[in-house]
């Protein structure tokens, strides 16, 4: 456990190093200081056009927000055009991620990896479970911007689903079955290592 927290240290030491926010500067009325973070970001001059053109739209952005009250505003997120059914899309998407069931194989996959063989390393399958995550998560991004996020979430719900019922079906039918009876089924076990790789 104590690994874990090897990595939220390194990320504390790199932020402590990081500027504010362009956004959060001009907010603040550090105008100067938000270009030449812009500046950084892009590693250009302070007359480059996409210095330029965030500048301007960071001032568009904040001039909108700044018009009306507080209450107007935080209204406006629910009355605006399409704005309940928007707010509501990026609920429901966040929560059904929560609940896709990844979070299964990472609080729960020792304790079911261990039943595919007394010789198999459970711990060593997770930290593959994690990697493929890890791994997978550009490849995600790539197909995100190539096929556009409507075709992906469809495409990647109908995959999850496919390969836990595969999962779920080796693990009912063969796995438990020699489990319960004192042996192991290794194939099945194998597969259901393979399902949750492809399912990450």
């Amino acid at each position: 456990m104590g690994v874990g927290f090897v990595f939220p240290v390194i990320m504390i030491a790199g932020v402590l190093c990081l500027r504010e926010s362009p956004r959060w500067e001009y907010r603040h009325d550090k105008k100067d200081s938000a270009e030449r973070t812009v500046c950084l970001s892009y590693g250009v001059g302070s007359n480059h056009k996409e210095v330029v053109r965030e500048m301007r739209e960071i001032k568009a952005k904040l001039d909108a927000e700044t018009v009306g009250t507080t209450k107007d505003r935080l209204v406006g997120v629910l009355t605006g055009p399409r704005m309940l059914y928007r707010t509501l899309l990026g609920i429901s998407l966040q929560a059904l991620q929560q609940l896709t069931g990844a979070n299964y194989f990472f609080y729960y996959g020792t304790q079911v990896f261990a039943q595919v063989s007394p010789s198999l390393v459970a711990f060593a399958v997770s930290m593959i479970l994690g990697g493929v995550n890890f791994a997978s998560t550009f490849g995600g991004l790539y197909v995100v911007e190539n096929f556009g996020r409507r075709k992906s979430l469809i495409f990647g719900g109908l995959w999850m689903f496919m390969c836990f019922m595969v999962f779920s079906s080796m693990g009912t039918f063969l796995l438990q079955p020699a489990v319960n009876a004192g042996t192991t089924d290794r194939t099945a076990g194998l597969v259901m290592i393979v399902f949750a790789c492809l399912f990450m």
